[in-house]
């Protein structure tokens, strides 16, 4: 089991999951507006609908590492 983490520490944690919030919120939006676009350029059949754009796929990738790095933190820090 771990051993209790030092009230700083808790302190950082909570800090850097607002900024990891943050980044997460950030990424959504970049998420949203880049499928709007691919789903457009579908529909006007100008590229391959069954392969998302290279840049969906990092900010789906970057996404799920934030999340995890949130999830970690929170786990380790910040029980409830």
């Amino acid at each position: 089991m771990a051993r209790p983490a030092h009230a700083a520490d808790v302190a950082q944690a909570q800090v850097f999951v607002q900024v990891l919030q943050k980044e997460i919120d950030d990424l959504e939006e970049l998420i949203a507006s880049a499928e709007s676009r691919w789903l457009l350029l579908c529909e006007r059949r100008t590229t391959e609908h069954h392969r998302p754009p290279d840049s969906l796929v990092r900010f789906r990738g970057r996404l799920a590492e934030v999340q995890k790095l949130m999830e970690n933190l929170r786990t380790r820090f910040l029980p409830e």
